[in-house]
This record gives structure tokens, C-alpha cells and sequence, in this order.
């Protein structure tokens, strides 16, 4: 019998972007954890749908690697990937493999769980989703280099953002008797290296259905939180409270947040490749605007210097 857990530490996973043809190392957590009856030790299962929006496979694939729980390296360790069709839940391309291997993709495939059937499934139909909304996402490559603030929703969502007069919101944060919707918007500019995402707290009229933005944060991945005081109506340590609150209620929020990021750097880049004509520009002050300074904060919201951000030479 097979058992599937979640692995509770964190991971550091070689991760290729094609979108962006950058490869780097993530941190993953609560990664798929597997267990067999019929060998020692664990292996981590890595789960991958088809993101290409015209194609009806109906298959998960997945990739297992073999660990030692206690950290060290295995000297040859166990590798094997498996495509599991939907409606069948058997193999879809069988290849010849050593009989231990195949004797633990046997057992998988014999013992996995139907609530884990049902995910895989749910997960392929929500990437096939997402992925038909962002080929159709449209956007003039002028606002993308621009740094122009875009949210999660309006690219993958079936109803677009809140934000922009759609109904979709990508969170609810329940605290102390009030319900707050959260909006989260990214710079997909493809060159410029934020790493931050911009939260709007929203509190929806339940009369008339009308958003009302209470307050909004900037979160740099690597750094503490900042206000935006322009649109607050809490103190800044009730803010505090809100968002600490929310990330206890959901410890995965922030590998959710950044795994969102590097998907809307992808959506920017797949914008430039549609109109290679357009090069990247310096942001540049119009007619009755105020010239940019090198020591500025950079216009696109990363926090940076302009000089250090999109200012910098490209």
C-alpha cells in the first residue's frame, strides 16, 4: 500500500521557466511526500499537467525521486516519471524499465486514492483554465515595460479582477467578525526583477455588491511589509494584525503569492515575444510630467531606486 503525505521542510527544487528560458532554484514546501510498502524510503512526487490551452491529453504526469529523510545523499538514487490517463488511471505511454522500478509504479498505480485521482483531475481542468484565459489576455507592451501593476485575476480568472469591473477576487481573509476579498497585482514586466506583490484588502457592500478598497500593501518577497497610506482606513498596526492573521490561517499563502509572480512575469514575457518589434524603454516623462531621477523610487512599484530597477541599462 502506497501512503501520500506531505513533506513539512522545505525543499530547494532546480525549476526552468521556459516562458522566460530562466532556470532557478526554488524553495517548495509541503511538497508531495510518497511512501511504498515495498521499499525503505520515501520519494518525492512532483506533479505536471499540460499547460497547452488547444490540447485535450486527459494525463497527469509525475516525477519521483527517491530521499533520505535525514538529509543525506543517497549514492544512486531512484528516479522514474509515470503519464497517468484520466480515465483509465493506467499508464499512457508504458517504456521498458528495471523490474524494481516498475514493481513501484505498479503499486502506485494499483493503490492510488480517489481523493487523489479527483485532484490530479481538478488540478489538470483549473491549468487548462488558466491557460485558455491567459492566451487571451491582451495588453499594449508600452504599459508592460511601463511596470504597469496587473491582477492575478484579470489574466487567469474566468470573471476578471474586482478591481477592473470584473467579480473575480483570488482570497478571503476572515478576522475578528470581518470579511475582507484581497486583490493581488503583479509587475509583468519581464526585465525588471521586483520580486513583490501589491495586496489590495477589499470589503464588498453585501447590499449593493460594491467593492470598497480598505487598505493596500506592497510585499517584497525578501523584505517586511509597506503601506500604502493614500488608500488606508486602519492604523497601520491593525493592517499588521489582518495580514499577520492571514498568513497563520493559510501558511502556504506565500509560496502560492510567488509561484503567482513568476507566472505573471511569464504572461509579460509571452506579450513581448507577440510584438518583437516593440523594444524595451526607459521610462521617460511626458508633456507636464515630472523627469524621472536616477535616485527616484522606480515608477513600476518594486521599491528600488529607478536607477537600479528599469532605469538601468538593458
Amino acid at each position: 500500500m502506497i501512503k501520500i503525505e506531505k513533506f513539512k521542510e522545505t525543499v530547494h527544487v532546480r525549476s526552468y521557466h521556459p516562458d522566460m528560458d530562466v532556470e532557478d532554484v526554488v524553495e517548495v514546501k509541503n511538497l508531495p511526500l510518497v511512501r511504498f510498502s515495498s521499499h525503505e524510503r520515501p520519494f518525492f512526487m512532483f506533479v505536471n499537467h499540460c499547460q497547452n490551452p488547444d490540447c485535450d491529453c486527459n494525463e497527469t504526469v509525475l516525477a519521483f525521486n527517491e530521499i533520505e529523510e535525514n538529509g543525506a545523499q543517497i549514492a544512486s538514487p531512484i528516479t522514474f516519471d509515470i503519464t497517468l490517463d484520466h480515465f483509465t488511471w493506467q499508464e499512457k505511454r508504458k517504456i521498458k524499465r528495471p523490474k524494481n522500478v516498475q514493481s513501484l509504479i505498479d503499486e502506485f498505480v494499483s493503490d492510488l486514492p480517489d481523493e487523489i485521482k479527483s485532484e490530479f483531475k481538478e488540478n489538470y481542468n483549473n491549468t487548462k483554465t488558466e491557460s485558455r484565459n491567459m492566451a487571451k489576455f491582451e495588453m499594449p507592451v508600452e504599459d508592460v515595460y511601463a511596470g504597469k501593476m496587473v491582477s492575478y485575476a484579470d489574466v487567469f480568472g474566468d470573471d476578471g479582477s474586482i478591481m477592473s469591473g470584473g467579480t473575480g477576487v483570488s482570497f478571503l481573509v476572515e478576522y475578528e467578525g470581518l470579511k475582507l476579498f484581497v486583490d493581488d497585482q503583479y509587475c509583468i514586466d519581464p526585465k525588471c526583477d521586483c520580486g513583490a506583490v501589491r495586496l489590495i484588502f477589499l470589503k464588498v457592500d453585501e447590499g449593493t455588491g460594491i467593492a470598497h478598497d480598505m487598505f493596500a500593501i506592497r510585499v517584497p518577497f525578501q523584505n517586511e511589509i509597506e503601506i500604502e497610506d493614500k488608500l488606508a482606513r486602519y492604523t497601520k498596526e491593525d493592517i499588521e494584525k489582518i495580514y499577520d492573521h492571514w498568513l497563520k490561517s493559510d501558511p502556504e499563502i506565500m509560496d502560492v503569492l510567488e509561484t503567482r509572480y513568476m507566472k505573471m512575469k511569464g504572461v509579460g514575457q509571452s506579450l513581448v515575444e507577440r510584438h518583437p518589434s516593440m523594444k524595451p524603454h526607459k521610462h521617460t516623462a511626458g508633456v507636464g510630467q515630472k523627469k524621472i531621477g536616477r535616485n527616484d523610487p522606480c515608477p513600476c512599484g518594486s521599491g528600488k531606486k529607478y536607477k537600479k530597477c528599469c532605469g538601468k541599462p538593458k
